[in-house]
This record gives structure tokens, C-alpha cells and sequence, in this order.
């Protein structure tokens, strides 16, 4: 699923369409080549799940914390910098939670994603870009209120004390 969205497939039905796609097998390594469109539904369905979130949420940030100890030799960071950033999410149809959002002129979800920062700096080394939290938020809510994620962040087990 992941390598249909970075080649900007846009839904599950791709996947079926794609499903017996010989490039497709060559880059999945299996012969019974991607999921059916069913499967990804129920695959993302079990993902959504509250008790699947939060599992994910870990990982994501267990994985970036992997990350930067390996950068810097295990050692703890002194600075990281967290990029929080929300971008619209234009849905079809009367979602929960999809609101209008003037700004956008659509119906969106206005998700807000928090990720430590992938710019090179000479004074902290090479930075990931990893993904840390993605909260859902409503289509009709501000860029603005993005300030109370980020004081909630769990980068704070890596900094050195």
C-alpha cells in the first residue's frame, strides 16, 4: 500500500487494478503480488483501531529514536528540531469529522503531523525526517492550534538531561 502512495496511486481501488501488474510482483518479491482492495480495507480498518493507534504512535517513535542514537553513536541530543505542520485533506462525501474549511474552499480532515526536522546542520549533524505523531483533527480547525501538540512531545527521552 505504502509503495502505491509514493507513486501517487490515490486509493485502494489502484490496488486492484494493479494487483497482477508484473512490475508490481518484482517490486512487492511475491508471486501472489499486492492485497485486493477488500483486504486493504480490512488491513486499514484493524490499523484504526484505538488499541492499533497507539501501538503505532510507539513505534513511530521508538524508530526515530533508533534513528538519532545511531546518528550520534548512541549518545543523547542536546537540541532536536521538531517540525509541526497540518495540511488538508480534501474527502468526498460526508465523513465524521470532515468539516468545510473556507481556507481550503473543500470538505477536509486538517491533520496535524509532527516530525523532527530533516535539515542538515553542521552543529547538530544530519537530522532524520521522521515522522513522530499524526493527530486528526477537523476540516474547520485553525493552522493556529497547532502549538499544543507540539508541547506534548515525546522527543524528550532522547535529549541529554
Amino acid at each position: 500500500m505504502l509503495l502505491l502512495v509514493a507513486q501517487g496511486w490515490q486509493d485502494q481501488d489502484d490496488a486492484d487494478a494493479l494487483r497482477h501488474d508484473p512490475a508490481m510482483h518484482l517490486a512487492v518479491s511475491s508471486s501472489a503480488g499486492l492485497a485486493s482492495q477488500p483486504t486493504l480495507s480490512r488491513f486499514t480498518a484493524m490499523l484504526a483501531r484505538p488499541e492499533n493507534r497507539q501501538v503505532l504512535r510507539e513505534a513511530a517513535i521508538e524508530l526515530a529514536g533508533r534513528n538519532l542514537r545511531s546518528e550520534k553513536g548512541g549518545e543523547r541530543r542536546t537540541r532536536i528540531t521538531l517540525g509541526v505542520d497540518s495540511l488538508p485533506v480534501e474527502v468526498h462525501g460526508h465523513q465524521p469529522k470532515a468539516e468545510w474549511s473556507g481556507h481550503y474552499r473543500a470538505r477536509i480532515y486538517h491533520p496535524l503531523i509532527t516530525s523532527i526536522a530533516s535539515r542538515q546542520r553542521r552543529a547538530f549533524g544530519t537530522t532524520t525526517g521522521d515522522m513522530l505523531d499524526a493527530r486528526l483533527r477537523p476540516g474547520n480547525v485553525s493552522t493556529a492550534h497547532s502549538r499544543q501538540i507540539a508541547s506534548q512531545s515525546p522527543a524528550g527521552q532522547w535529549m541529554a538531561p
